[in-house]
């Protein structure tokens, strides 16, 4: 069991499963993946309603003020005689120019509208971006995954770290508490007159350099429990590590689990480039449909009313019907070379979609053989250390009873305990390098390529 802060008080001691899952819950990087996700699904939606009429409805109401018609139905009563001039004032009969059931300078008039529009054809638009969507959804989909297995890797490289850096500290602790023996007798020993005076002080020299040791190895494993909290989300003050940095466990299988990986084995980023590359192709399939023509048709159902008063008129005689269908066809004819410029930049999308796809897979490739070289030199570092810590310990425990017998220096006593602690620490950085590489490999497929 290995402490992650002194003196905690009621500590979460967590495994690694548990620290994977919640890294995983506590990621912005995973939660903007999902927020990717749900808005290249909307993007769907709106690409396949161009499949779709479009229906709207519309009320308008309009009050005219001023009407050309005006005083235009206004009649003379006529002239009394051919040719001479009326002496007595004219009547006129006018008609009511407020409204009441007629169009002609109606004050009033309400309008109810039905209406609906249905693309025919659009030279290939909507279904470019309707296949543009749907790789867009598939590209999410992937960056959810591929963000997913990082989380799970940095994670899992933080966990080890922050074991590591625990298992150093116990090291170099239990180091200077020997160094500190080791000064101790010396120190009897010159008293007594059995030592020289050289030993002592070089093993004070020891001593004090080792007190350094502990405080870098104090500070490496603040630093390293501080990323792990930060990746979980939590206070460093209370957690705990369950873990035994040098029993291997089967950790990749874990993390494969927890990630879900894909019954191919292909990089997830040579999938996103094979999709950049379909996206370009669309983009020049886009690009062409707007130097063609488009085709819809359209109809409209609607009632109108220019009733005397404000308010409109109930349902009766009062409403007139209004229908109408027709189709449109637009033609472009010149725009100012703006649809030839689309068309050299969706040719120029092409050719570095393609570039792309080729980096993606020498990066593929690269990668690959790294991450096994990784694998392959850290269990041979493994198997290298599986005897020395046993040697270093046996030849320690030989050189401190030479050393206290008189038979050897207190330099081979030095030696004899640098090799041990570099025994030990070599062995804890091999564990945590085979499990780590071991997490690489298995997660490799899903992971983004490292940036160099």
């Amino acid at each position: 069991m290995i402490w992650l802060w002194p003196f905690t008080a009621h500590a979460e001691a967590l495994t690694l499963e548990d620290a994977l899952r919640r890294g995983l819950d506590a990621s912005e990087q995973v939660e903007l993946a999902e927020a990717a996700r749900e808005r290249a699904a909307g993007d769907v939606r709106k690409a396949r309603a161009g499949h779709f009429p479009q229906v709207g409805a519309q009320l308008a109401y309009t009050h005219q003020f001023a009407s050309e018609y005006d005083g235009l139905f206004d009649v003379p009563a006529g002239p009394t005689g051919y040719g001479t001039p009326t002496t007595t004032a004219t009547t006129t009969t006018t008609t009511d120019d407020s409204g009441g059931g007629l169009p002609f300078g109606a004050d009033n008039t309400w309008r109810l509208t039905l209406s609906a529009t249905q693309p025919i054809w659009s030279g290939n638009r909507v279904i470019a971006q309707d296949r543009m969507s749907s790789t867009s959804v598939d590209l999410a989909e992937l960056g959810w995954r591929s963000t997913r297995a990082a989380v799970v890797l940095s994670v899992a490289q933080a966990w080890y770290d922050a074991a590591l850096a625990d298992r150093l500290l116990d090291i170099a602790r239990s180091t200077l508490e020997q160094a500190e023996a080791t000064f101790e007798n010396a120190r009897l020993a010159s008293e007594v007159g059995r030592g020289a005076e050289f030993d002592v002080l070089r093993a004070q020299v020891e001593v004090e350099n080792q007190r350094v040791a502990v405080i870098q190895a104090e500070r490496a494993r603040v630093v390293a429990r501080l990323m792990l909290a930060n990746l979980l989300d939590a206070d460093p003050a209370q957690l705990e590590q369950a873990v035994d940095l040098e029993a291997i466990e089967p950790a990749e299988t874990l993390a494969a689990e927890l990630v879900g990986m894909p019954a191919s084995g292909e990089r997830v980023g040579v999938q996103q480039a094979q999709a950049g590359v379909f996206l370009s192709e669309q983009t020049l399939v886009l690009s062409r449909s707007y130097a063609l023509p488009s085709l819809s048709a359209n109809a409209q159902v609607g009632w109108v009313a220019w009733p005397g008063e404000v308010l409109p008129p109930l349902p009766g005689s009062d409403w007139r019907d209004t229908v109408a269908v027709g189709a449109t066809l637009t033609v472009p004819l010149f725009g100012g070379g703006a649809v030839g410029g689309e068309l050299r930049n969706a040719r120029a999308g092409i050719s570095e979609s393609h570039t792309r796809l080729d980096q993606a897979m020498e990066a593929d490739r690269a990668e690959a053989i790294d991450a096994a070289e990784q694998l392959r030199a850290a269990e041979a570092q493994w198997e290298a250390t599986s005897g020395t810590v046993e040697q270093a310990e046996r030849a320690y425990a030989i050189a401190v009873v030479r050393f206290e017998e008189g038979v050897s220096r207190q330099i081979e006593l030095s030696d004899a305990r640098l090799l041990r602690q570099r025994a030990l620490a070599n062995r804890a950085q091999a564990a945590r390098d085979l499990q780590v590489a071991r997490i690489r490999v298995a997660l490799l497929p899903l992971l983004p390529f490292q940036t160099r």
